[in-house]
């Protein structure tokens, strides 16, 4: 399969011919339609997360659609649409018993310190993903366990916002865009210069960025 790999930091992604992965009876092959390009992706490039597994097929926000499962899975089949979740734990530590899955000792990563969804196919365990509906293009479901997973744990686990709380959302990027989202109804007032655009979809909860 084709891929693209970083051999050095702060060097090309190089184009490389590589082997599909074999699966265990755990795991499942999926075959990547989607990735997203993260910011953190920048980072991981530039040697600035203190990662050493190189060398590395990038890419941490993966969907796309199973083409083969382990003797273990039963859950899934050939040709269904998922989205891949990119922490791979070991799902038996006090941790991953508490759902706190990215405390665990044993942590891995897609695309960080594995290899992620910039090739042909991926190799995860089963219970990293989710089906995706028909009527959710793949385009847009592989940045839900990352962009929008991560707003979501910080709004409702971590704030834990509720109606008629009052949120200043702090950074208006990616991730606080879908942070703004998550919420029980928004209502964004954008301001830049003179020009003032309005976004209504809920008078519940509310926000306000100018720049």
């Amino acid at each position: 399969m084709r891929a693209l790999v970083l051999e050095e930091f702060n060097g090309p992604l190089v184009m490389k011919d590589v082997p599909v992965p074999i699966i265990s009876p755990h795991e499942v092959l999926v075959r990547v339609r989607n990735v997203g390009v993260c910011g953190t992706d920048l980072k991981i490039r530039a040697g600035r997360m203190g990662l050493d597994a190189l060398p590395l097929i990038m890419g941490h926000e993966v969907a796309g659609e199973v083409a083969e499962v382990g003797s273990e899975i039963e859950y899934l089949a050939p040709g269904d649409r998922v989205a891949v979740g990119f922490y791979v734990t070991c799902s038996r530590c006090q941790f991953c018993r508490e759902g706190r899955d990215t405390l665990c000792p044993q942590v891995r990563q897609h695309g960080f310190s594995i290899d992620g969804g910039m090739a042909g196919y991926i190799k995860t365990p089963g219970v990293n993903l989710c089906k995706v509906p028909d009527h959710v293009p793949l385009e847009q479901a592989c940045i839900l366990s990352d962009a929008v997973s991560t707003s979501y744990h910080a709004v409702t686990k971590r704030a834990r916002v509720g109606p008629g709380n009052t949120v200043a959302l702090i950074g208006v990027g990616g991730v606080g865009l879908h942070a703004l989202h998550c919420q029980v109804g928004w209502r964004l007032h954008h301001c830049r210069g003179h020009q003032r655009r309005t976004f209504s979809a809920g008078p519940k909860v509310g926000g306000r960025c100018c720049d």
